[in-house]
Parts: structure tokens; C-alpha cells; sequence
């Protein structure tokens, strides 16, 4: 078993970590994002691999460090940070943002709270003009949710990546062909979850 700075969950987080300020840098360039991406996840694992066959003298979980931080972690990490950059760059405060996420968002707040107000009309006609303050702030309701489902994302990765330590180590001689069989197929499970995607990365 491997000591829990080694594991797969534990890399996981460390690359997340690194990755995070790389992938902010270019948040106007996805190219350049995505080979910082890939150029820091190999380093980090190459270093995280030599140090487990240094310290450890532990070949397989070397080679498992290397394999999956590149064929499993790489491509999803890579997917959602781009798309997350995409959301990131549509709140940033440039002349056409601000044209289409706040002052279209107001016109129609405002509108909308005129035709509420004229159609339900009384004493609650004060709230409706609460409507375009709310529409002014529509690009940080959005953006929260994104980074909600982003973080939602991340720990997914690690939690997967962590499961798939966990099924490579009960991988054993000493297990019958039946359960070997049945490791084997929830470890190619939780890999095609990922791997799949690295198809559609250079697209």
C-alpha cells in the first residue's frame, strides 16, 4: 500500500493546486493554456514518480504515478479548466461585456419590472423595481454556479483517481481470477470516465 503522499488522490490535489494559477495565466490563449497544462502535470508526476522510486524503491506505483496523472487526470483537468477559463473570460470588465452581460441584463430587468407592476399592481410595486438590480448583477449569479460546479468537478477527479488507488492495490496474486476480473473491470470503468475525452481535446 502506498503511503498517502504517494497516492493517486494525493497527486491529484497537488496537481490541482499547481495547475490552478497555469491555467489563469492564459486565460485569453486556450492553446497556451492547454500545453502549460499538460508541460506542469508531466513535470509534477515525473518528479512525484522519481521521488517514490527513490525514497520507495516502489516501480509499479511509479509507473501508475506516470500513467494516470497523463491518460487520466490530463484530459479531464484540461476539458474543465478550458471550459472554466471560458467562463472566467466572459466576466472579466471589457467594453463588449459589459455591453452584453449588464447593460442588456438591465434593459430587460427594467422591463420587466414595468410589465410586472403594471400587471400585478399594489402595495409590492417597489419589489418589482428590485428586478433590474438583480438582472445588473446576472453575470455573478452565473458565474458563482459555474465555479460551484467546477470545484464539484475537481474533487470528483481526485475521488476517482483515489478509487482507482485503492482497486489497483486489491489487484493481487493471491486474489482468484473471478474477483481479478471484477477489479479490472470497475478500475477500466472509472479510467473510461476520463480517457474517452482525451479524443475531443485537440478538436
Amino acid at each position: 500500500m502506498a503511503p498517502s503522499s504517494f497516492r493517486l488522490d494525493t497527486l491529484a490535489a497537488n496537481l490541482i493546486e499547481r495547475l490552478e494559477p497555469v491555467r489563469r495565466a492564459h486565460l485569453d490563449a486556450p492553446e497556451n493554456a492547454r500545453a502549460a497544462i499538460e508541460r506542469t502535470t508531466r513535470e509534477l508526476a515525473g518528479n512525484v514518480a522519481h521521488e517514490c522510486r527513490s525514497v520507495l524503491g516502489d516501480e509499479a506505483q511509479a509507473h501508475r504515478i506516470e500513467t494516470e496523472a497523463v491518460e487520466t487526470f490530463l484530459p479531464r483537468y484540461a476539458r474543465i479548466a478550458l471550459e472554466q477559463n471560458k467562463v472566467e473570460r466572459r466576466e472579466a470588465i471589457t467594453p463588449a461585456n459589459l455591453v452584453v452581460q449588464r447593460l442588456v441584463p438591465l434593459i430587460f430587468g427594467m422591463f420587466a419590472s414595468r410589465l410586472m407592476a403594471v400587471a400585478a399592481p399594489g402595495p409590492w410595486d417597489v419589489a418589482f423595481f428590485l428586478v433590474p438590480l438583480l438582472a445588473l448583477f446576472w453575470p455573478e449569479w452565473l458565474g458563482a454556479l459555474a465555479r460551484r460546479r467546477y470545484l464539484a468537478e475537481l474533487q470528483d477527479i481526485a475521488d476517482d483517481l483515489g478509487r482507482l488507488q485503492d482497486a489497483d492495490e486489491k489487484l493481487t496474486p493471491a486474489q482468484g481470477e473471478e474477483s481479478v476480473n471484477a477489479e479490472i473491470d470497475a478500475l477500466e470503468g472509472i479510467r473510461q470516465k476520463h480517457r474517452p475525452l482525451a479524443s475531443h481535446e485537440k478538436g
